[in-house]
């Protein structure tokens, strides 16, 4: 009777066994094949705005002096609709080529390869010189009162210049951060232009040829080759924001052949060649999927 209890208890048990077995078998969670594998980082060129699977994917590339980016200042992006006729002189608008000048700050500094005006200007005119409202509105102040002279006068900016710059930009959606506002016997404060003129500042680290028996600096030829290529007269070259630091008459530019030379500022001979400063992001982190 003993046993026969004892055998009826470990049938039980048993029993109670096998049916907790089953239960788990068919309750246990099945593993989606489609779910993935998440790893933990590792280095990688490649980057994503999120870990979302849908976001698009860039690639880290390298800045370089002189590398071609192609950029479309009304959209603030860059682009792969270049054509070389976006290079001609007199063409402010569309997928166009720029080159770097300098990566700092968190903004990459770029060239337009080509002067995005047909025609040829002074860097401060005789008729814009004295107009204290056109002065105003391209962001120059703390200037100087002298008379304009028989070969013009720097002290109060490259006033003609930035009208322009204004006037051909203005449907461009990019900007220039403070950072970048100059001050050199007046001061211009870029907030209301969508580019900024060529420094000296620019120049130094890479117009570092000498020329003319060491006299003057001389610029790549990815600086000055697109001058005197296509439609309208020849230049003498394209301005720069800087006056000169031996006469209040002159002020700087780069040649034809690419010198860092000073010329007069009521010669109406120089282009106008802008600087765009873009967030490096936008031209570092190159899409590669989407």
């Amino acid at each position: 009777m003993k046993k026969d209890s004892l055998l009826n208890i470990l049938i039980i048990i048993c029993s109670i066994m096998i049916i907790i077995g089953i239960v788990v078998i068919f309750t246990k969670k099945e593993k989606n094949p489609n779910e993935e594998i998440i790893s933990s980082p590792t280095a990688s060129p490649i980057i994503s705005p999120t870990d979302n699977p849908t976001e698009p994917k860039y690639e880290r590339i390298t800045f370089s002096v002189g590398m071609e980016i192609y950029f479309d200042p009304e959209k603030n992006s860059v682009c792969d609709n270049y054509t070389e006729e976006n290079s001609y002189r007199g063409i402010n608008s569309g997928c166009m080529r720029f080159y770097g000048l300098s990566n700092e700050y968190g903004y990459i500094n770029m060239l337009l390869d080509h002067d995005f005006n047909k025609n040829s200007y002074n860097w401060a005119s005789r008729q814009d010189y004295p107009n204290e409202e056109t002065i105003k509105k391209v962001g120059i102040s703390n200037y100087g009162n002298q008379n304009y002279g028989t070969f013009g006068n720097n002290n109060r900016g490259p006033v003609t210049v930035l009208r322009l710059m204004l006037e051909y930009t203005k449907d461009w959606q990019t900007s220039v951060p403070d950072i970048y506002n100059y001050s050199n016997g007046f001061n211009i404060d870029y907030s209301g232009h969508k580019a900024r003129i060529l420094s000296l500042n620019d120049t130094k680290p890479i117009c570092t040829e000498k020329a003319k028996n060491g006299q003057y600096n001389k610029c790549p030829e990815w600086m000055y080759k697109q001058l005197g290529k296509h439609e309208g007269n020849l230049y003498w070259g394209y301005w720069m924001v800087d006056p000169s630091k031996n006469s209040d008459e002159r002020a700087f530019r780069i040649t034809d052949v690419g010198l860092v030379k000073d010329l007069y500022v009521d010669n109406d001979v120089c282009g106008i060649r802008p600087v765009l400063v873009v967030p490096e992001d936008k031209i570092l982190n190159k899409l590669i999927e989407n």
